[in-house]
């Protein structure tokens, strides 16, 4: 823990009210901070009262990350001269057939994506447990394009695949177009499809900051 000594050009009025010690320390006047001993990449956090404002140290100097700050998602990496956000992930859920008849080709619907976001991998599992294969293509437009079309495809020649098996993976995604903008349309459509009867095609996200 560091220790750390405030000093204000002001005397701190005799008062057992604790307000006018934060009148004190939100004056306009000059306001030093001595540092005694600190730990690298140690945040400390000055109380003003109302947001809070927060200093990042890096081992050498103060930062001021300004109030206001979405700094609850703030991660400190020991050794790092700046402050690192912490990534937010999730996935894309899509579910294609019933479950009883073979999928067919075409169009098996679509999705809104709410969040900006960037796809960082594919997974396609057969939900009936059934060996089989299965293509699905991904496209992506906007609204004002509504709908999206085979133009619109962001797989490339990597489209999300089972090759008789039951599942399939893919981290790479070789020459997807990733990045995904909010508002953006997903349409997922079935090149091809043999046995399977109920797939789910899921996409990993990285959200942006």
């Amino acid at each position: 823990m560091a220790s750390f000594t405030v000093t204000r050009n002001k005397t701190l009025p005799d008062s057992a009210d604790k307000s006018d010690f934060h009148g004190l320390i939100d004056g306009s006047d000059g306001l030093s901070i001595t540092v005694t001993s600190i730990a690298d990449s140690e945040v400390q956090a000055l109380d003003s009262g109302s947001e809070g404002e927060m200093l990042y140290h890096s081992g050498t100097a103060w930062t001021d990350l300004s109030k206001g700050t979405a700094y609850q998602q703030l991660r400190m990496n020991s050794g790092a001269t700046a402050p690192e956000w912490a990534t937010q992930e999730g996935t894309i859920n899509y579910v294609i057939g019933d479950g009883v008849n073979e999928i067919e080709t075409g169009v098996a619907g679509g999705i809104i994506v709410d969040v900006a976001s960037t796809i960082t991998s594919a997974t396609v599992l057969a939900l009936d447990g059934n060996t089989g294969s299965v293509v699905i293509d991904i496209w992506k437009d906007t609204y004002a394009n509504f709908p999206p079309t085979v133009a619109d495809t962001i797989t490339a020649a990597a489209k999300p695949t089972i090759s008789s098996a039951t599942k399939a993976t893919d981290a790479t995604l070789t020459g997807w177009t990733t990045a995904i903008t909010a508002g953006d349309i997903l349409f997922f459509n079935v090149d091809s499809c043999t046995t399977l009867t109920k797939v789910l095609v899921s996409l990993q996200i990285s959200k942006n900051q």
